[in-house]
């Protein structure tokens, strides 16, 4: 998932608001009046959308795009006039949605058209752990002080951290959310914010995801299997990062380590910076070639 703000005077929104969203089916319109929400929102759904004719091949196809756009946030100070400019946000899957048709093109070359105006405030990354089940995670939530266990469709999850803060992590059960029959798979998602991700990468200036994210453990259970109740503690003290192993003495150390063969630590640290650099810098290299945008 990806979020990008611009600013849009209100002119130009009432222009496209009144062109593209009365009597649309594939749009969920609302208002939203508390303090930390946008004032206009945008809940698009084009996979129910009309088929869309492409002039340069003659094949015609539906939209595959969900995605959100809120604009004029609250805390913004509202002028009388339509001249002023005020936030827009869209937030869609970069991975599902084709940026090249439907209401979805055609707001990213109104309005997300140039990536030097445009701001990536937050960014979700994500993966697949298979063969771990959710009884298998092991969370140290380091700073973190929220948690929250969620149930939906039959399958279960959890959020650590402040949904939709910096740092927010969600592990599910995916073959559920697939709705795939007996297969085990984990997802991990993170969620980071920035001032403006884009510009970060392309200025090379640092950031640092060390601090801000938990520590996520997937094992194969052993521990559970544990009869001797002062080395199961043991053993998930160590799992936890609440002790090391070079604490306890050579005899008891033997003990623990075979507990600690089947166990992947997964850590999204300052190391992973370079690589999520190259990934953004690609993304946008794409979009614009997608969308005959200046780069």
């Amino acid at each position: 998932m990806i979020r990008m703000v611009t600013k849009v005077t209100q002119d130009n929104f009432n222009t496209f608001y009144m062109r593209y969203v009365p009597n649309n089916p594939c749009i969920k319109s609302y208002l939203g009046y508390k303090k930390q929400d946008y004032h206009y929102n945008l809940a698009v759904d084009e996979m129910s959308a009309m088929a869309v004719l492409d002039f340069e091949t003659g094949v015609s196809r539906i939209p595959n795009n969900r995605f959100y756009v809120g604009y004029q946030h609250n805390q913004e100070t509202l002028m009388e006039f339509g001249g002023k400019p005020y936030n827009m946000v869209i937030e869609f899957n970069p991975n599902k949605c084709d940026v090249t048709c439907g209401l979805l093109n055609t707001i990213l070359k109104k309005f997300f058209n140039d990536v030097h105006i445009i701001r990536v405030v937050s960014a979700d990354f994500c993966c697949d752990v298979p063969d771990i089940p959710l009884d298998n995670v092991t969370i140290d939530m380091g700073r973190r002080r929220s948690y929250c266990e969620m149930r939906k469709n039959g399958g279960r999850g959890f959020y650590i951290g402040t949904r939709g803060s910096n740092g927010n992590v969600k592990i599910y059960d995916k073959a559920k959310e697939l709705g795939l029959e007996n297969k085990i798979l984990t997802r991990y998602e993170c969620h980071l914010a920035f001032d403006d991700l884009y510009a970060d990468m392309i200025m090379g200036r640092g950031f640092c995801i060390n601090d801000c994210l938990p520590t996520v453990y997937f094992d194969s259970g052993q521990m559970k299997l544990i009869e001797d109740v002062k080395l199961r503690c043991c053993v998930m003290a160590v799992k936890n990062g609440y002790a090391d192993i070079k604490e306890f003495n050579p005899r008891f150390r033997e003990k623990i380590k075979p507990y600690l063969e089947d166990t992947a630590k997964l850590i999204i640290d300052n190391s992973a910076l370079k690589a999520i650099r190259e990934t953004i810098i690609t993304y946008f290299f794409d979009y614009c070639k997608e969308l005959n945008l200046h780069y």
